[in-house]
């Protein structure tokens, strides 16, 4: 699974650090934007796609909004943006401290919209770590009851192929021997017959 993770850098290198690791030890690609080799592409750019390339979006929100950018937002806001419309996203936000105006209104947008999705509060290096180890796993877990269902379904399906098709033979037979009987049937106007 490809996890993006999205965050202020300036004074979150710790906790970037901490949440790639995180992310690591279950296995994960982690894409963030201090590993993004050098491109011709602008740096909003390579963000917003490595965004639709992951499968899970992590946000980790502080006090800080971070630069505002040509679109008004901050790069942070420009990924969450992305992420929400396709893509799962786990919001973590930082206790303790105000956050700037615009860093709240962006808080209170990540949590109201991820009502009913995994969001958790996190005061240092290893609750975030618990945190998104959490978050992570329920998800990949829940991913795998789906798949398992979808299998099961599909095995379902397999088994109950023979008995379908007895079923439109035995259909196809009946519409036959009513049209033979009845020349003017509702069956041959159908094309049952």
């Amino acid at each position: 699974m490809r996890v993006f993770i999205s965050s202020v850098v300036t004074g979150f290198e710790g906790f970037r650090t901490v949440a790639s690791s995180a992310v690591r030890s279950l296995d994960h690609e982690v894409l963030r934007a201090e590993d993004f080799a050098a491109s011709p592409s602008s740096p909003q750019v390579a963000c917003l796609s490595a965004v639709r390339a992951a499968d899970v979006v992590i946000v980790i929100l502080g006090r800080r909004y971070g630069e505002v950018q040509a679109s008004g937002k901050s790069a942070t806001h420009e990924e969450f943006d992305e992420a929400r419309r396709t893509k799962q996203v786990f919001v973590f936000v930082q206790t303790g401290g105000t956050p700037e105006p615009r860093q709240a209104a962006l808080i209170d947008e990540a949590q109201s919209w991820a009502a009913g999705h995994y969001t958790g509060q996190f005061h240092d290096d290893e609750s975030l770590r618990a945190h998104v180890i959490r978050a992570l796993h329920r998800w990949e877990m829940r991913i795998n009851r789906l798949r398992r269902r979808e299998f099961i379904t599909l095995l379902g399906g397999a088994a109950a192929w023979p008995r379908a098709a007895r079923a439109q033979e035995a259909l196809a037979g009946f519409c036959l021997a009513v049209e033979r009987s009845q020349p003017n049937s509702r069956f041959r106007t159908l094309g049952l017959a």
